[in-house]
């Protein structure tokens, strides 16, 4: 298999299995340099920059931050 393949069937993947196959691929590198929360930051910047290019392809649509808020509150209080 290609990287070039393995990399269409990465973007096949949920989010979550993304980012947990992200990790485990940073992780591979065995940088020792990076603490625990650096990771975590990467990890989250890799995220970002997925959304990113997914909201720039026309794949997902952005809401109003109000609108996210609003949608959050209403999930807490439906979740009690």
């Amino acid at each position: 298999m290609s990287k070039d393949e393995i990399f269409r069937a990465a973007l096949a993947l949920s989010d979550d299995a993304r980012a947990e196959l992200a990790g485990q691929l940073l992780k591979s590198l065995d940088d020792s340099d990076l603490d625990e929360e650096e990771e975590f930051e990467r990890l989250w910047a890799l995220e970002a920059q997925d959304r990113i290019a997914a909201y720039e392809r026309g794949e997902i649509a952005a809401i109003p931050v109000e609108e996210a808020l609003a949608s959050l509150k209403r999930r807490g209080r439906n979740a009690t």
